[in-house]
């Protein structure tokens, strides 16, 4: 399985996912990653699995050139749900949502129910830190972890997301308007 997650990596989701986005970034820069070149490939692909997983010779060669810092056990990018949850971002969707274009544009009902629903967080929620999961963790098969993730993951409608979709809807349906109008006004004689 580890050599098959590999090769995924290599032959697709860097040719086709990561591609793509740099794609985006070219324009600008200069994409380049010194540990996707065919030597440093080459070198990884030779390896056993053991030591590929979990980036565990990752951890052995850092821990042995760096002082003895932990690595981060936590994301440090904040979910998007959080974000959408801030009060700035739910006060602007909330003045999208409730305007003249967004009720000529979507069903009545559906604003309705996602003015009514939207909702703040007051911040950041605070991570759990206790050990006891932690060791847990390392005795649950990695399998099982991700089978549990699957299945307990709550599955309600984020109304918060549905909000920013349809205020997406709003502001791009208002630009495309905009640009029919100037491209309209423009034209062109032969």
């Amino acid at each position: 399985m580890s050599t098959w997650r590999d090769r995924l990596t290599y032959e697709y989701r860097c040719p086709v996912i990561w591609a793509a986005l740099n794609e985006i970034k070219s324009s600008y820069v200069e994409v380049m990653s010194p540990l996707l070149s065919r030597r440093v490939l080459d070198a990884i692909v030779a390896l056993p699995d053991h030591l590929r997983d979990g980036r565990s010779m990752y951890r052995e060669i850092i821990a042995g050139l760096s002082p003895p810092i932990g690595f981060a056990e936590h994301n440090a990018i904040e979910p998007a749900s959080g974000i959408l949850a801030s009060p700035a971002v739910v006060h602007y969707l909330r003045a999208s949502l409730d305007s003249a274009e967004a009720r000529e544009l979507l069903s009545k009902d559906l604003i309705d129910v996602v003015l009514q629903k939207i909702a703040t967080s007051p911040g950041r929620p605070v991570p759990r830190r206790s050990i006891v999961p932690k060791y847990i963790k390392q005795l649950v098969p990695e399998r099982m972890r991700m089978f549990r993730n699957r299945v307990s993951r709550p599955r309600d409608l984020d109304v918060n997301l549905l909000a920013l979709r349809a205020s997406l809807i709003v502001a791009m349906d208002r630009r495309m308007k905009a640009d029919a109008r100037t491209s309209s006004s423009r034209s062109i004689d032969p």
